[in-house]
């Protein structure tokens, strides 16, 4: 793991309702942070936390691969873009050392 780098890319939360995919998107970036891996693995699993590719990173963090890195932010702001179907999109940058 020394020389690995893994790169995995999702959307924060692609809710209807903009209101909801903010909530969502700061749920996942507060349980990251807070390294709470088991809470933040089940709502991406079971949709409290809606994502494109957040199963990919699930598995990724159930895995046990990533078990001694440290969850890192690279900005606790959070960069939006309007997408298809009038879906707010969210995105951040999460890193592990």
């Amino acid at each position: 793991m020394i020389n690995t780098l893994f790169v995995v890319s999702f959307n924060l939360a692609i809710p209807p309702g903009d209101a909801n995919a903010m909530v969502m998107a700061e749920e996942c970036l507060r349980l990251f942070r807070e390294d709470r891996r088991d809470e933040l693995i089940s709502a991406l699993q079971d949709g409290r936390i809606a994502s494109c590719g957040g199963a990919l990173f699930a598995a990724l963090l159930k895995s046990g691969l990533m078990a001694a890195a440290h969850p890192r932010i690279a900005s606790d702001s959070l960069l939006s873009a309007w997408g298809e179907r009038e879906k707010n999109v969210y995105y951040s940058a999460f890193s592990f050392e």
